[in-house]
Formats: structure tokens, sequence, C-alpha cells
């Protein structure tokens, strides 16, 4: 979303996972907004933690950008790295915060870097806003139930199947919303009918294999029994995906969004000898789900 002339309140991120050291950086900038008058607005960077860290984001920027809304951001301003990438720190800061967006005020995290190379830290951007008269909030390092708040730790929570204790630090239940595709039915003809949802390849994939979940449809929210991966068994695609088993459900639901939320890990992802087998350990990961 472009900027207007009006001055703004900028902050200033990845805002890769919109977690709970982000949230506090768009909080502080949304009541320093108000309170000074300006338009709350958001910098940050198309699939950003790719293009600027060489790692996979933790949501698509399209939930990136609505939870920016959500949380008070009128104005989302989105940069492909490679066009501001050779900018020093002094010409970032006047090309893109005074000339683009007229701002007034800043917030970052405490380990906010910016410019060529990263060679800009939050004392130089101290020193900048002071020439300008440019009011600077840094906030510091935010912790939940003893653990720091970082992207790369719930990143690592996520690849691990901990998918509760990233969520402890995302600050909310990682969702994957995605309509219902055709798959190849074999679920249905072991009497576990299953529904299949894509999943975004430029995010951070969960651990492969079977999760207690939660699947949100058609306005009802049942459990359920997730295989993540590529189904081994039956499947010779190599394609990632979700498959789904929810319990006590009917229905032709194809073409309908879910969202679908892992809850815990129950077992690695198996190739089984044969289809029998597989069935067999399906009914056993149902009856946990329903302990």
């Amino acid at each position: 979303m472009e900027n207007n002339n009006q001055m703004s309140c900028v902050a200033l991120g990845l805002f890769d996972g919109v977690h709970l050291g982000h949230k506090a950086v768009i909080e502080n900038a949304v009541r320093l907004s108000k309170a000074m008058g300006l338009v709350p607005t958001a910098f940050t960077f198309v699939n950003g933690a790719d293009s600027v860290k060489g790692v996979k984001p933790i949501i698509t920027d399209e939930e990136k950008c609505q939870r920016l809304s959500c949380a008070g951001i009128e104005n989302v301003y989105t940069a492909e790295f490679d066009s501001v990438k050779e900018l020093t720190p002094q010409e970032f800061f006047e090309r893109i915060l005074i000339e683009k967006l007229h701002c007034k005020g800043i917030v970052c995290g405490y380990d906010f870097r910016f410019g060529k190379n990263a060679t800009g830290d939050v004392t130089l951007l101290k020193e900048l806003c002071k020439k300008n008269g440019i009011c600077l909030t840094v906030v510091d390092k935010v912790t939940a139930n003893g653990r720091a708040v970082s992207s790369t730790a719930i990143r690592e929570l996520i690849s691990q199947g901990e998918i509760s204790k990233a969520n402890e630090l995302l600050g909310y239940r990682l969702c994957y919303s995605s309509a219902i595709v055709h798959g190849r039915q074999l679920g249905r003809q072991m009497d576990f009918p299953t529904v299949n949802q894509s999943i975004a390849e430029n995010i951070v994939l969960p651990r492969f294999g079977v999760y207690k979940s939660e699947i949100e449809l058609c306005g009802k929210v049942y459990k359920g029994v997730t295989n993540v991966g590529t189904k081994p068994t039956v499947n010779d695609s190599g394609m990632p995906c979700l498959e789904t088993h929810i319990l006590d459900f009917e229905g032709d639901v194809y073409g309908e969004v879910a969202k679908l939320y892992l809850c815990e890990f129950l077992r690695e992802e198996t190739k089984f000898s044969s289809v029998s087998e597989l069935r067999a350990q399906i009914k056993k990961d149902i009856l946990r789900v329903r302990e």
C-alpha cells in the first residue's frame, strides 16, 4: 500500500511472524501515532525473511499485512529488498523514511539494523532522529514464559513440531488457511475420508508427521488427525500437503476454505508396507485424538 502525504509514525521491521516482539513495536507505534496525530504505518519487505536473511517466513505476506492491519496499522508500505539494499543508512533514512513516508515518529526493536550490509544500528538511528526532530521509541527484548521471543526461535519450534510452544511466542495460534482440494480419495476407500489442503511453499514447514488438530470448516470447529508431509505410502509426487481426517464429520466440502490448527505432534510420517498397515495405524491415531 502506498503512502499519502500525511505525516506518519513508522514501525520498522520484517514482521515475518507478527509475533509478540513485533506486536510490542506495533502497539508502541499505534500509541505514539494517536498521541502525535500521525498515521500508524509499517515499513516492511516483500518476502522479507527470505530476501533479507535467507530464511523462510513464518506466515505469508498476505497474512502479515492482515495482522498488521488488525493491530492498528493503517498504512503498510512494502518494498522489494533489492530496491533499497544498496542505500546507505543515511540514504535509507532520508529517501524512505523522510521523503516517502513523511515520518515524524519511528518505533523499532532494540536489535534493528538498516542500510547497506545492515551497517546502521539503533545508535545511529537515534542520532539521525535527533538531528531531524523525529521522535524515536526503541522496544526492548520481549519474553514469554521465560523464553526470548524471536522469529528464529519460532521457526525452530515449528520445524521441530512444537507448535504449541511456537504459539506461545507468536501470541496467537498458527493457522493454515486454504481451500480444500481433491486428493486421490484413498482415505475414503479405507473408511477414513480425508480433506486435503495445500500448504504455502514459501513459509517454514512444520515437522513432517501426524498431529492432533482442530479444523474450522463451514462455521464449526472439529477435532482431526492431520498428516503433514508427502504421504509416502500412497503418494509419489513428493509435494508436501495437509491431509486431515475430520472426526464426526460427513459432507462434500471441496472448494470450501478451511482453517487448520495443529495441536500436538503424535508420530513421524512413516512409509508403511501396505495400505492395510496404514489403515491400522490411522485407527490408533484416531483413538489418541479422542482421548
